[in-house]
């Protein structure tokens, strides 16, 4: 006859469930971890926590406006740039000059204002300031691109075949890297805008 305390009988007693020391159950210990891990990636991803313009402003009141530097850059673009070696260019590459820089640098300090006026304008529910400012931001973001554009061109071709190219392309880059966050946010600000 089996015992009544085999793992098999139906007449077993039941076990009592597993405690940690304190008495709290080891399952809610780690669905609690759990939680709290996704929780803390979402407040510190950038898209995580609140919209993403209540983000936006959140970090622009933390940081300070940036003064806007009214004098022209003094080294030239291949000063300050390093070429890139690689294979012979199959066209060659349109010249980039510094004015080129100047004048796309001064619409983007133009660009970034505009933005941050709006942004100040929203957080003060003035919806028709802050449309105008982003559609004005963005339409020097635009302008930038397409003054830009022949260049762009030519170095994601230059890219893509592994051609060499000027130190100006390298400054190009930066350049563009340093656009691109502005150009983000006003997309997404414009998506919002007319949601």
């Amino acid at each position: 006859m089996p015992s009544p305390r085999s793992s098999g009988a139906r007449g077993s007693t039941p076990r009592a469930p597993v405690r940690s020391s304190s008495g709290i159950h080891p399952g809610l210990i780690i669905a609690a971890l759990a939680i709290g891990g996704v929780a803390l990636y979402f407040a510190f991803s950038s898209g995580g926590g609140g919209s993403p313009s209540d983000t936006e402003a959140g970090q622009q009141s933390q940081q300070p406006v940036p003064k806007q530097n009214s004098e022209k850059p003094k080294v030239k673009p291949s000063e300050s740039g390093s070429a890139v070696a690689g294979k012979p260019p199959k066209r060659p590459a349109p010249t980039l000059d510094l004015a080129v820089f100047q004048k796309t640098d001064a619409w983007y300090h133009e660009a970034d204002t505009k933005y941050t006026e709006g942004q100040a304008a929203k957080n003060k529910s003035d919806s028709t300031t802050y449309q105008k400012r982003v559609n004005e931001s963005f339409a020097l973001i635009e302008k930038i691109d397409k003054e830009l554009e022949p260049y762009m061109t030519w170095q994601e071709e230059a890219d893509f075949n592994s051609w060499a190219m000027p130190a100006e392309y390298s400054v190009l880059l930066r350049k563009l890297g340093s656009y691109s966050q502005l150009k983000v946010n006003l997309k997404r600000s414009k998506t919002l805008s007319t949601k």
